[in-house]
């Protein structure tokens, strides 16, 4: 029923601003009604990424959904790409995806949503951050710049603490489930992944893990849904942050 379809479609986007989104939207600050520039770029960066992920798996089951009608598929791949960053609701069959279109879920359930929202993953600020920080390297600026603003080295480190730290947690998850059981990768990973993200897709291969990688994925869940970062803090006392008071000699390293 494409009402309901777009009636949760629309709570799970709400879900995935986050709450702080939501006061700067309906309660803003600026007597102009002006918006912060993070809920521009949360605002942004969802709008891409449910376009993105929306027309890729369209493209990619276009002829795997051959005899739906039209305007249904362009449903099905709307809810598809909207409730991978966040949800796991499905009205499609997952484990009978083409695998290019269960990988661009991966991608989108490795994502996430925003900050302070019901979503798990690193985080759509985490993953803009990223983005303009590699943007900015390949040009070889110093600073890297959204929108007339610099952010700043803090948030940077804690978006690469972010990004190194969950894919160590995936590939440590994924070996072990992989040694405990005897299933396809792929769906070992989708499983994976899906748990990073707190999305709660799946192949279908759920009921036939073992015991032991179901309590793996838990920790995964959890580390999720907490955030890798806030975990961080808590076992290096807040750190990270920490200014040196002397520099060494600087080392160039060959690379690459």
């Amino acid at each position: 029923h494409i009402p309901t379809l777009i009636t949760i479609m629309v709570l799970i986007i709400i879900g995935g601003l986050g709450f702080y989104t939501l006061k700067d939207l309906i309660f803003p600050e600026s007597k102009k009604r002006k918006l912060k520039l993070q809920t521009k770029i949360i605002l942004i960066a969802s709008t891409s990424l449910i376009l993105f992920g929306a027309i890729i798996i369209l493209i990619l089951q276009w002829n795997q959904w051959n005899d739906i009608p039209f305007g249904l598929k362009i449903v099905n791949a709307l809810f598809a790409s909207v409730t991978s960053r966040i949800a796991g609701f499905s009205n499609i069959d997952i484990g009978n995806l083409m695998i290019p279109a269960a990988m661009i879920i991966i991608i989108l359930m490795y994502i996430g949503g925003a900050p302070n929202s019901t979503a798990g993953g690193i985080k759509i600020t985490t993953f803009t951050t990223l983005f303009f920080t590699i943007k900015a390297f390949i040009k070889g600026k110093d600073n890297v710049e959204i929108s007339w603003n610099t952010i700043g080295n803090t948030t940077i480190r804690r978006a690469i603490i972010i990004l190194i730290s969950s894919i160590v947690l995936i590939f440590t998850a994924l070996l072990l489930l992989n040694i405990f059981n005897d299933l396809p990768f792929f769906d070992l990973m989708f499983e994976t992944f899906s748990a990073f993200g707190n999305v709660g897709l799946s192949k279908g291969i759920t009921s036939d893990l073992s015991e032991f990688s179901k309590i793996i994925l838990v920790i995964v869940m959890f580390m999720g849904r907490v955030g890798l970062f806030t975990i961080a803090l808590a076992i290096g006392k807040d750190k990270i942050s920490e200014k040196s008071k002397y520099k060494f000699p600087e080392l160039n390293l060959m690379v690459g």
